[in-house]
């Protein structure tokens, strides 16, 4: 038994040999994972929090904890606001992330000796960005506070030790917007169904084609018609309409099921989806194109799939990422996803917010099914075409 165990054992080494992108897959491609993630995370924490300010008491001193926010990697402030009815605007944009609000009465209270409330407005859609913020925000506003009041008591006579005792740090307070309870729930799902259908449905249309010609049914393909367009659209027909089932269907688990809030239009949410669906199939078929067999196919698509999730911004915010990083995740269908599918869900926003990542999927999705149309009809169909000749068919 032991002999037989090692023969097979043997053989199977043998063919995995031979087969150098096999051996690459099972002892370098979780080397090169581990690498490119331990790359992705670098900067070890979340950076560049995009923040707005509204300065209700200018003065020296509120001058001075604004500088301390400028001055902290953490906080990248974009903008000075007249109003805090201007925040929401500009956090459904996508412009900001977190807002500052100095009260009113800020620099009297303090002069005065009183406490006084400086106001965090902050996105809790994404709750590594709101712990982020909570977190450093708190530090420098305790940092600024303790030394007014050191100041003051030993201006008082009161030796420094003491001063530390018994200074009180300004009243800090933090609102998270359109996530108040830091739901996991409704932080997680929505982007883990956009990743679970882009990877089901890419693998699958990946293979469509690798495998009629695995198995020789391509010519009974090739016997429908005599060109490349309804041949390759009636490859991602199926795929796409069974995909934007999916999509709705998953969606209404987690909102009726999960109680996930639904504050945006379900129709906006289509619209996207639409254009993520039509993106990820024609990538598809492009790569079931470019590959010669099924498990060529599987390899490839896995490979695009399995870092889009992190790379897409979903969790880790993207202004966080090295640069490197940043350009790989604008190349993949995901990162215009997956975080819109989220703030249609929890902050309600319209479609002119999305309208740019729509744009860029249904773009992507075009010129994916143009490359596979003519991929398809060089390869299978033995003739020659142009960009031209394939949009005067379509």
């Amino acid at each position: 038994m032991l002999k037989t165990i090692w023969k097979v054992a043997t053989r199977e080494f043998k063919c995995i040999y031979r087969d150098k992108k096999v051996l690459v897959i099972l002892l370098l491609l979780p080397i090169f994972y581990a690498v490119l993630f331990g790359y992705l995370y670098s900067e070890n924490v979340v950076t560049g929090i995009k923040t707005a300010v509204v300065n209700h008491s200018p003065s020296q001193l509120s001058r001075n904890i604004i500088e301390g926010f400028n001055k902290s990697e953490k906080f990248n402030l974009k903008m000075q606001l007249k109003d805090e009815n201007e925040i929401k605007t500009y956090i459904e944009n996508g412009e900001i992330d977190a807002a500052i609000i100095i009260p009113k009465d800020f620099t009297r209270d303090i002069k005065k000796g009183k406490n006084s409330d400086i106001l965090i407005i902050v996105n809790g859609t994404n709750m590594l960005i709101s712990n982020s913020t909570m977190t450093n925000a708190l530090q420098i506003v305790e940092t600024y506070s303790t030394g007014i009041a050191i100041k003051k008591y030993q201006a008082q006579g009161v030796f420094k030790e003491l001063a530390y005792e018994s200074a009180k740090p300004i009243s800090f307070k933090i609102r998270p917007w359109y996530n108040p309870t830091f739901n996991y729930t409704n932080f997680l799902l929505l982007g883990l169904i956009a990743t679970a259908i882009q990877q089901i449905t890419l693998m699958y249309v990946a293979i469509s084609i690798a495998k009629e010609k695995e198995r020789g049914t391509i010519k009974e393909l090739l016997s429908f018609s005599d060109r490349a367009v309804p041949l390759v659209l009636g490859k991602i027909l199926p795929y796409f309409l069974s995909a934007a089932f999916t999509l709705s269907m998953a969606a209404m688990v987690g909102f009726k099921v999960f109680n996930i809030p639904m504050r945006g239009n379900f129709f906006v949410l289509l619209a996207l989806g639409t254009a993520f669906i039509l993106c990820i199939t024609a990538l598809g078929v492009m790569l079931s194109i470019i590959c010669r067999n099924e498990l060529e196919a599987t390899q490839l698509s896995m490979l695009v799939a399995v870092p889009s999730f992190l790379f897409s911004g979903y969790t880790w915010p993207l202004q966080s990422m090295p640069v490197p990083c940043q350009v790989i995740a604008k190349m993949l269908p995901l990162t215009y996803f997956a975080e819109s599918f989220r703030r249609i869900a929890l902050m309600g926003i319209g479609f002119e917010h999305i309208t740019q990542n729509a744009y860029i999927l249904g773009s992507l999705g075009i010129i994916f099914t143009i490359i596979a149309i003519v991929s398809f009809k060089i390869k299978y169909m033995k003739g020659k075409t142009s960009l031209g000749q394939v949009s005067a068919e379509i």
